[in-house]
């Protein structure tokens, strides 16, 4: 263990770090940002070794004296001099060039660690299942099936078990043949006779048609049949059908799998495809994964490079170590929570021989690895188990800061400038940049921190006209272009723009074709499809129960609300639970039900939730990007460690007795009233808010389900609307999601909080004057109507792009060229008019900072 005690010395650890900093810290920032080409600074290197060495020799060869001192003169003692400023000029550029390196060298050994945890995964896990699952589909539905289900993995899919039927067909041959000379074969076998015994690499001859592969001779007449061209049924072609680049035109060799039973390929269906899966594992293994360990194999263990060693890098060895240094960073990784400590320089020993650590207990890398892959856990006991007690808090802290400091060095010289620390560690301020940067891995204390410090300096800033709004002007024709389109189908008039109108039925703009869920981009949150089933199913007088809440939660966090899941919610007039074990053994019932429909179809790489019978009982992309927190059974843990919750680990605390009775106290006089008819004092918004945090549930601390579950206790009339300060604090707080995005789409330079208070409440206040009565209540006007229509500015400028029709800003700018004088109320009869102006003067902008509270 004397590897692990040098990567976990806390001291030394700590010393590494800090000497990382201090070389920032004194270096000279400025060259230090600029990026440097190899090839210059090697160039740069052999002209200083050329005049230093012109400058020697002048030096040497210069005339002495009677006591063999430099006769000076003016050519030698300027010689001297530049020779001398000749070696100073340069120590500067090697120092900061020698920290940059440093940078570079730890970035990239951090870079490998993480490569071979992929790699690692690859064998353990992912590998094996995609082989399996891709011959699966090609067993239950042939070609076209895999066609349909992976198109880029089909045609090599299909060559693989054409070459493994030709395989085993030759193995009957020979059987028969051997069978035929009496049963073991002449006394003197050809070294032929014994390749094709051992299946290695065997060539495939001619096929009896009985197998479905053609004779080579007479594939021309069979490629029809084949569904394409295949030359040679032995080899595929190098860019494996589209998997990887064709940067050559050789054919990579197809290898039958050995038997450990020495008796070929059996009879069955299932023995074919489990060839056929090994096969394929091994023809990725040899031409895609050992092609790009082999160098990296060798620079870890360069001390094994001379001629009698080279035995061990073969293929097998230079795998069977990628494993073990795999596993070993795979287990390091979990204990420290953080990949920052594969920049030390003490992990290198671990790099070279994974086997280090268990020495006392294997014969070198092959032996380690072997176990490892055989029982991942038990062979990696003894180093769990040291982790566990030697790594410290204060270790893994050490650690965890080397990653993101070492990014943002490298984030510096790739930008050519200098970043603060609060712009890198903030996910907010790169936004508009076109070339956004990455953010680091950093703990949510730090990032705290760092905002409280952006904060702090910015804070200073006044909000003016010319700070508030960008050189261009607002854009008020986004918005509006989004609400003529809602209001127009509430009335029954035209679509203003085509294009537009599909975005809102979420259509494909131009084919019209249904893509996404509708809610997803309906500017109208209060009357959009998701909430009024919820109102449908959760009715007032069932929310204000003991177990209300419960229900709630349940339903949001399971994404409920969509056509995906409506079977499911229609199978019970209400989506109510007395208690825990209700909730549990529905879900369970309808759980088993489609485990029972999956196992007795046949649906050959489709969906699942397009199998017959099958019904969907959640919607992790209800709200665009998948969420784990929203899948009825999410996962925890990484790799070999993920697992599912179950269902009482999912449900349980949302019936917890804690929580049931915290809703009762908060629900206070409206405890089983009917909350839409409710006289009484209400709490607000951002009490919901508050006390949804405070429950501190797993999916409803923060984002988007928790912003959606306070709106519909709204919609529930449990809560009253949001103020706009409420609304404003929320959107500063969650910058990284659409609202305030929204904002800088119209055109506001959001520097802090004031600045977004007052954009706000300027849409607001100028929507509010302007709207008609009839368009608000369409729009159910409000604070909360404000945040959902900034939102659908980024998400309908996207789905415009994609559909390769320009985007709300060009849209924007031809009804900018034609919009004529606005007059109140033409929009409720006239399809192409607007709901309220599309431009803001100075004077209503400037009232509006005065009038807002800092």
């Amino acid at each position: 263990m004397q590897a692990l005690k040098a990567l976990f010395n806390y001291d030394q650890l700590k010393s590494e770090f800090d000497g990382m900093k201090d070389a920032h810290r004194f270096a000279d920032l400025k060259k230090g940002y600029k990026p440097t080409n190899t090839t210059d600074l090697v160039v740069q290197l052999m002209d200083h070794f050329e005049s230093s060495k012109t400058y020697s020799v002048y030096m040497d060869y210069a005339p002495l004296d009677a006591q063999e001192l430099p006769q000076w003169n003016n050519v030698t003692a300027s010689m001297a001099v530049t020779q001398l400023m000749n070696a100073v000029d340069i120590l500067p550029v090697f120092a900061q060039e020698s920290r940059k390196l440093d940078m570079v060298q730890r970035m990239m050994r951090l870079e490998s660690c993480r490569s071979l945890l992929v790699i690692y995964d690859w064998y353990s896990d992912t590998g094996d299942k995609l082989a399996s699952a891709l011959m699966k589909v090609h067993l239950e539905s042939g070609y076209p099936g895999l066609e349909k289900a992976y198109p880029r993995f089909a045609k090599l899919v299909h060559h693989v078990v054409l070459y493994m039927r030709g395989v085993r067909v030759n193995q009957v041959n020979a059987s028969k043949v051997k069978m035929a000379r009496g049963g073991k074969g002449t006394a003197h076998k050809s070294k032929h006779s014994r390749h094709h015994e051992i299946h290695e690499d065997a060539p495939v001859d001619a096929i009896p048609s009985g197998d479905n592969l053609p004779d080579p001779a007479a594939q021309a007449v069979a490629n029809i049949h084949e569904h394409f061209p295949i030359d040679d049924i032995s080899h595929v072609p190098w860019d494996m059908y589209g998997l990887r680049e064709a940067t050559r035109t050789a054919k990579l060799t197809l290898s039958a799998p050995v038997a450990r039973n020495g008796k070929g390929i059996g009879p069955t269906d299932d023995s074919l495809y489990a060839a056929a899966a090994k096969c394929l594992f091994a023809l990725w293994q040899k031409y895609l994964i050992y092609p790009g360990l082999k160098e990296i194999d060798t620079y870890y263990n360069e001390a094994k490079g001379h001629l009698a060693a080279k035995r061990k890098f073969t293929e097998e060895q230079v795998i069977l170590r990628a494993l073990g240094r795999g596993g070993v960073l795979e287990r390091i990784y979990d204990i420290c929570g953080d990949e920052g400590i594969f920049a030390a320089n003490a992990i290198a020993p671990l790099l070279s021989s994974p086997s280090l650590i268990f020495e006392e207990n294997y014969r070198g890398d092959r032996g380690f690895a072997n176990a490892l892959l055989r029982d991942p856990e038990k062979t990696l006991q003894p180093l769990t188990k040291w982790l566990q007690e030697n790594v410290t808090d204060e270790i893994k802290e050490v650690a965890a800061r080397m990653s993101p400091f070492m990014l943002h060095r490298l984030l510096e010289m790739h930008r050519g400038e200098s970043i603060s620390e609060s712009k890198f560690l903030s996910p907010g301020l790169f936004v508009e940049d076109d070339d956004e940067l990455p953010l680091a891995n950093i703990d949510p204390q730090t990032l705290s921190k760092a905002k409280k410090g952006e904060k702090t300096g910015k804070s200073a800033i006044p909000v003016t006209v010319n700070n508030l709004v960008k050189s261009g002007g607002l854009c008020l024709a986004k918005l509006a272009i989004i609400i003529r389109e809602s209001t127009n189908e509430s009335r029954h008039l035209a679509p203003g723009n085509e294009y537009l109108y599909n975005v809102l039925q979420g259509r494909h703009p131009t084919q019209h074709r249904q893509q996404y869920n509708r809610d997803q981009t309906d500017p109208i949150r209060a009357f959009n499809i998701g909430t009024k089933r919820l109102l449908e199913k959760i009715p007032g007088v069932e929310i204000t129960k003991v177990t209300g809440l419960s229900c709630l939660l349940v339903w949001m966090s399971t994404g409920q609300g969509t056509d995906k899941t409506l079977t499911f919610v229609n199978q019970r007039e209400h989506f109510i639970f007395s208690n825990l074990d209700e909730c549990i053994r529905i879900f369970d019932d309808a759980l088993a039900s489609n485990a029972a429909i999956i196992a007795g179809s046949q649906f050959g790489g489709r969906q699942i939730d397009s199998i017959d019978g099958y019904v969907s009982l959640d919607n992790p992309n209800i709200y665009g990007a998948a969420a784990n927190s929203l899948k009825l059974l999410p996962t925890r843990g990484r790799k070999l460690r993920k697992r599912k919750y179950t269902l009482v680990e999912k449900f349980g605390p949302f019936f917890h007795g804690r929580l049931m009775t915290k809703w009762k106290e908060f629900l206070g006089d409206m405890f089983g009233q009917d909350p839409h008819t409710f006289t009484g004092q209400k709490h607000t918004w951002a009490d919901g808010l508050k006390m949804l945090v405070d429950l501190n549930l797993d999916g409803f601390k923060s984002g988007l389900t928790l912003l959606q579950t306070v709106n519909n206790l709204v919609y529930e009339s449990v809560l009253i609307e949001p103020t706009g300060n409420a609304i404003t604090t929320w959107m500063a707080d969650n910058r990284d999601l659409g609202a305030y995005r929204g904002l800088s789409e119209l055109g506001f330079m959001l520097i802090h909080d004031g600045f977004m208070r007052v954009a706000v409440r300027l849409l607001h206040d100028h929507m509010d004057r302007y709207l008609t009565t009839e368009d608000k209540a369409i729009l159910d006007f409000g604070y909360i109507f404000v945040e959902q229509i900034l939102c659908k500015v980024v998400r309908w400028n996207y789905r415009l792009r994609q559909g390769n029709v320009g985007n709300l800003e060009s849209l924007a700018q031809e009804v900018m060229s034609v919009v004529t004088e606005w007059v109140a109320g033409e929009n409720a009869t006239d399809h192409s008019k607007f709901p309220f102006p599309l431009h803001i003067d100075d004077d209503t902008i400037e009232a509006t900072i005065k009038a807002s509270i800092f």
